[in-house]
């Protein structure tokens, strides 16, 4: 008997996981944004806001992006303490890297002071790829355009004022310090 109870148990937990699993693939599709190419790893979400002058946004036109991977920008709030981490983005867009400038929008809910990242993810593994001394290995860019340091860059050396209107920015990648 406990053999058999110790089977049904096994049985259960089996049938709970493959339902487990079933459920979990059917999200990772359902995340899968269908207009961009599944091996570029963009989720619903990030795709960047249709430009529009009437509505309160940031109109970012970032420059020396190429064909292939991704382009990425990240829209911060004002706290300095946190800038370029998780706790601070209040946005990340990821939009396939083609030739050429790029337009990207960002629609806010309130004016206020921002700050924008960019990279160019060539290899689209999500991550911003480093070079030994920490600096960027792939073309980046702060709002500003200032050139990097050899320290984390600062809240108040890429944030900018952003009224009613909206603003329009350009954001030129660069390699390294650049």
């Amino acid at each position: 008997m406990k053999i058999m109870s110790g089977m049904m148990k096994l049985a259960a937990i089996s049938a709970l996981f493959a339902a487990v699993m079933a459920s979990h693939s059917v999200a990772q599709d359902e995340v899968l944004d269908t207009n961009y190419a599944p091996e570029l790893n963009i989720y619903k979400g990030e795709a960047a806001d249709a430009c529009d002058p009437a509505l309160l946004q940031i109109r970012t036109e970032v420059h020396n992006v190429e064909a292939g991977g991704v382009l990425v920008v990240e829209l911060y709030s004002d706290d300095a303490d946190n800038f370029l981490s998780k706790e601070a983005r209040l946005r990340r867009i990821r939009v396939p890297a083609t030739d050429g400038p790029m337009a990207i929008c960002i629609t806010l809910e309130t004016v206020g002071t921002y700050a924008l990242a960019s990279y160019h993810d060539r290899d689209a593994d999500r991550k911003l790829d480093r070079k030994w001394n920490m600096l960027p290995k792939e073309p980046f860019a702060l709002s500003l355009n200032r050139r990097l340091k050899l320290r984390k860059p600062r809240l108040e050396e890429a944030s900018f004022e952003v009224g009613e209107d909206g603003i329009d920015l350009e954001l030129n990648l660069r390699t390294g310090r650049g």
